[in-house]
């Protein structure tokens, strides 16, 4: 058994061949295997700032002429997002309900960010918070509690709170993003 080892997308990168096969010939595939694993780092890395899909990424729309292993995949990605009608979207690096780890996510140059008013109370010193323009979105919390049924202070509490939050947060200041 002749045995090739080595990294490629961060990963350990193995090729192991039987014995009928000569060094020449294993050495031979193995260069193979790495070239093909550099082309889809170099074309499709979110890691690298000079990989193909980084630059499109950069341009922020407008034609471009991309790679065939590239236009390939990101033919893939599309088409699968369609199939599942939208449960995989490769446009979305991340998705996460945690104010602060989506903070990190875009203070670590994840992308951008969509926050209400009031989940900016407290906010990252690297994260810059700019105003949307265009059309507001409303974000819309319910409470329900059983029309009938005793109701505790603590849930009168909650219930006053909310209305509170709500009159405090009424479009008086349009959503933000990061």
């Amino acid at each position: 058994m002749q045995r090739r080892e080595g990294r490629a997308l961060g990963s350990t990168l193995r090729l192991l061949v039987g014995l009928g096969d000569d060094a020449r010939t294993v050495d031979e595939a193995w260069l193979e295997v790495v070239r093909a694993f550099d082309d889809v780092d170099r074309a499709m890395s979110r890691y690298r700032a000079d990989s193909e899909l980084t630059l499109l990424n950069r341009r922020r729309g407008g034609a471009a002429r991309v790679s065939r292993l590239l236009a390939a995949a990101l033919a893939t990605a599309e088409r699968a997002r369609r199939l599942t009608a939208g449960r995989f979207d490769p446009r979305v690096v991340v998705e996460c309900d945690e104010n602060d780890q989506m903070q990190a996510f875009v203070a670590g140059g994840l992308g951008v960010a969509l926050w209400p008013h009031l989940a900016l109370a407290h906010v990252r010193p690297d994260i810059v918070v700019r105003p949307v323009v265009g059309a507001q979105v409303e974000r819309r919390v319910w409470a329900a509690t059983l029309a009938d049924a005793y109701k505790s202070e603590a849930t009168e509490a909650m219930l006053a709170i909310l209305r509170e939050t709500a009159e405090e947060f009424k479009l008086t200041a349009p959503l933000r993003v990061a």
